[in-house]
C-alpha cells in the first residue's frame, strides 16, 4: 500500500513502514539492554518511588502519593516513546547499518514513523505495567483519572516523539559523539516541566521556562484533575497547540540536518 508524502508529492509505503516495525520488534526480542532501559529501570523507578510514597502517607501527605505515582507512570511515556526513535537509529550505526538502509527505497521518514509506533506499542506495555505495579503494591490507581486519561497519553507521547526526532537530529549533525543524549537529554525536561510537582514549586524566576513546554500543561492538568476532580481544558488546548509546534519545528531540523550531513559527508562517515 502507498500514499502521498506531504513533502515534495514523494511516495511513501506503508509497507515499508511495516517492515521498519517488525525490524524493531525483532530487536526488542533479542535485546536485553532494550529491556532493562526500558522495562527493568521502569519496575525499580515505581518501586523506589513507592516506598517514598509509603513515608508520605504515614505523614498524612495522600494527595503527594497521587502526584509522585502518576507523574512517574506518565513520565513512561515520554521516556519509551523518544528512546524508541533515538536508540532504535543508534542501534543501526553501532551496527553499521544507518546508511546502507536509505540506499533502497527506504526514506528517512517512514523510518522515523515505523520507530514511532513502535514506541507506541512500547509505551502502552510499559504505561500498563507500572500501572498494575502501582495498583498492586501500593493500591494507587491511575485510571481513576477518566477516559481524559487517554488524552493526556497521546499529548505526552506526541512530545515524546517530538524529543526523540529532535535528538535523532543532532545525532545526525553530530554523529555517535552526542549519543548519550539519547538517554540523558529528555531528563533535563523533568524537573522543568513539574512531572511530580505543581509549577509553583519552581523558582518564579523559571516559572516561564516551565510553561513554554507542553507537557507542564499535561501535568498540571492531571493533578488538577485528581485534586479537583475537573478538566483544565485551557491548558490541554495550550498543550496541543505547543506540541504542533514542537513538532513542526523538530521535524523540519531534522530534515535539514539530514541534508546538511549528505552534502558534507558526515552521515556517511557517521558509522566509521
Amino acid at each position: 500500500m502507498y500514499f502521498y508524502r506531504l513533502q515534495g508529492g514523494e511516495i511513501m509505503s506503508s509497507r515499508r513502514i511495516k517492515a521498519i516495525l517488525l525490524h524493531a520488534w525483532y530487536h526488542l526480542n533479542h535485546s536485553v539492554e532494550t529491556w532493562i532501559d526500558l522495562f527493568w529501570f521502569s519496575l525499580i523507578n515505581i518501586f523506589v518511588f513507592g516506598l517514598i510514597t509509603i513515608y508520605f502517607v504515614q505523614e498524612g501527605n495522600t494527595q503527594q502519593v497521587a502526584y509522585i505515582l502518576q507523574g512517574l507512570i506518565l513520565w513512561g511515556v515520554i521516556y519509551t516513546g523518544q528512546y524508541s526513535i533515538t536508540v532504535g537509529a543508534l542501534w543501526e550505526i553501532w551496527s553499521k547499518s544507518f546508511s546502507s538502509l536509505f540506499i533502497s527505497p527506504l526514506t528517512l521518514d517512514e523510518f522515523v514513523i515505523g520507530h514511532m509506533l513502535g514506541g507506541l506499542f512500547k509505551s502502552i506495555a510499559v504505561f500498563l505495567i507500572t500501572a498494575g505495579v502501582s495498583l498492586a503494591l501500593y493500591n494507587y490507581s491511575i485510571f481513576q483519572l477518566g477516559w481524559i486519561l487517554i488524552l493526556f497519553y497521546f499529548e505526552l507521547l506526541i512530545f515524546a516523539w517530538s524529543a526523540g526526532i529532535f535528538i535523532l537530529s543532532l545525532i545526525l549533525r553530530f554523529g555517535t559523539n552526542i549519543q548519550s543524549l539519547a538517554w540523558g537529554l529528555v531528563f533535563l525536561v523533568q524537573p522543568i516541566s513539574a512531572v511530580f510537582f505543581p509549577v509553583d514549586v519552581l523558582p518564579q524566576q523559571i516559572r516561564w521556562l516551565s510553561y513554554a513546554f507542553p507537557v507542564t500543561y499535561i501535568f498540571e492538568a492531571a493533578r488538577s484533575k485528581i485534586s479537583t476532580g475537573l478538566i483544565n481544558w485551557q491548558y490541554i488546548a495550550y498543550a496541543t497547540l505547543l506540541n504542533i509546534v514542537f513538532f513542526f519545528l523538530c521535524y523540519l531540523l531534522m530534515k535539514k540536518m539530514m541534508q546538511r550531513g549528505r552534502e558534507t559527508g558526515s552521515f556517511a562517515r557517521m558509522e566509521n
